[in-house]
C-alpha cells in the first residue's frame, strides 16, 4: 500500500476481465444548485502487493463517476475523470480536486475499475474522500 495512504484505504486489484466498482451512500446536495462543491480524494496505483508504480495495461480502465438520479443509472455522461496508460495516478498517491456546480439532489459516486483482457496486475486506491462547500471572492483578498 502507498506509504501516504491510511490503512483504511479502498483497494481494487485489477488482472482478469473484470468490472469492478465502489459506490458512495446517497449524498443529499440540497436544492439550491447555485452552490459549488469541492470533490477530493487521493488515487494511486501500485503493482500487485507493492508499493512501486505500477502501469496501467493497455484495456485496462478506473473512472470517477456521478449519477445525478441517486445510483438508479451510471452512463457515460457521468464520468467526471478517466486514468488509463495516458493518465496514470503515481504509487505515493495523487491529490484529486472537482470542483461540482450546478447540481443539486440526491447523488451518488462511484469508482469503476475495469478490463476485458488479462493485462497487468495492479491494486488501485481511493483514499480520503470528502465533499467541500466552497464560496468564492473574485478580486476579494483576504484578511488575517
Amino acid at each position: 500500500m502507498p506509504t501516504k495512504f491510511h490503512d483504511r484505504a479502498a483497494k481494487i486489484n485489477l488482472f482478469y476481465a473484470q468490472d469492478e466498482w465502489l459506490i458512495s451512500p446517497t449524498i443529499n446536495l440540497g436544492s439550491n444548485p447555485n452552490v459549488t462543491r469541492a470533490i477530493q480524494f487521493d488515487i494511486a496505483l501500485t503493482n500487485l502487493g507493492a508499493t512501486t508504480q505500477g502501469t496501467p495495461g493497455d484495456y485496462d480502465t478506473a473512472a470517477f463517476l456521478i449519477s445525478y438520479d441517486n445510483g438508479v443509472t451510471w452512463n457515460h455522461s457521468g464520468i467526471i475523470e478517466v486514468w488509463d496508460t495516458s493518465n496514470v495516478p503515481s504509487a505515493a498517491g495523487d491529490n484529486f480536486i472537482y470542483n461540482l456546480m450546478n447540481t443539486s439532489g440526491l447523488v451518488k459516486f462511484g469508482f469503476y475499475v475495469g478490463t476485458f483482457a488479462s493485462n497487468a496486475n495492479n491494486d488501485w486506491f481511493i483514499d480520503n474522500f470528502r465533499i467541500n462547500d466552497t464560496i468564492y471572492y473574485w478580486g476579494v483578498d483576504e484578511i488575517n
